[in-house]
């Protein structure tokens, strides 16, 4: 789940795009060639295109696991069973991962403009 950004044509702020889709492709499929936006700096309403969407990776899911995985972590530490301790301590940083690949991927293919 990364967050999707576009920066606003008008005053070149930043702004959050609320979507689940996971590449530009289904951008453009759900939304059309010309997405009409809102800024939430300035309040003006313009069209972007799928490539001007762009996402950043959410910290949010490795906190999650972090968190998740913080109780079953002691007690199995507290047991003795270090290996399995060790393992649980990597989940945070592969969900981190899969959001950098995500993010990477979504960014990496652009639509071709048609004139």
């Amino acid at each position: 789940m990364t967050t999707k950004h576009y920066t606003c044509p008008a005053c070149h702020e930043e702004n959050r795009y609320k979507t689940f889709v996971t590449d530009r492709v289904e951008l453009e499929r759900a939304q059309g060639e010309a997405i009409r936006v809102t800024c939430k700096h300035c309040h003006e309403s313009r069209t972007i295109h799928p490539n001007d969407v762009f996402a950043k990776p959410s910290l949010l899911p490795p906190v999650i696991v972090a968190i998740v995985v913080a109780i079953p972590l002691i007690i199995l530490f507290r047991l003795g069973w270090i290996v399995f301790s060790v393992a649980l301590i990597g989940a945070p940083f592969a969900v981190w991962a899969a959001q950098q690949q995500a993010a990477t991927r979504f960014n990496g293919y652009r639509i071709r403009e048609r004139q």
